[in-house]
């Protein structure tokens, strides 16, 4: 964490927060796909790995883009898939359970 100092303002940077986004259907969560961690790589849906990973883990910049913990990928919503961009084209409204 940082501040900034300007004029009468004081401006604080936080750290952010990463959460799982998890499937209510089968409790399974939003993974980049391993070998496939480039921009337009695969997004999968995969059993929660036993300790914390990149690919498995997402925060909220300050934008409020969803972004990947992994490379800072925002997800972008094709035709018939998900996959993961450095710049935003559409954003997809996704239920997220947040981790500490």
């Amino acid at each position: 964490m940082y501040q900034l100092l300007l004029g009468d303002f004081i401006f604080v940077s936080r750290p952010p927060r990463f959460f799982y986004i998890r499937s209510r259907l089968h409790g399974k969560v939003m993974d980049i796909n391993k070998g496939k961690e480039k921009e337009g790589g695969g997004i999968i849906v995969y059993k929660q790995n036993d300790h914390p990973s990149d690919n498995q883990l997402w925060y909220e910049d300050r934008r409020g883009i969803i972004r990947s913990k992994l490379k800072n990928f925002c997800l972008e919503a094709g035709q018939f898939q998900i996959v993961v961009s450095t710049d935003l084209n559409y954003i997809v409204e996704l239920g997220i359970s947040g981790i500490n």
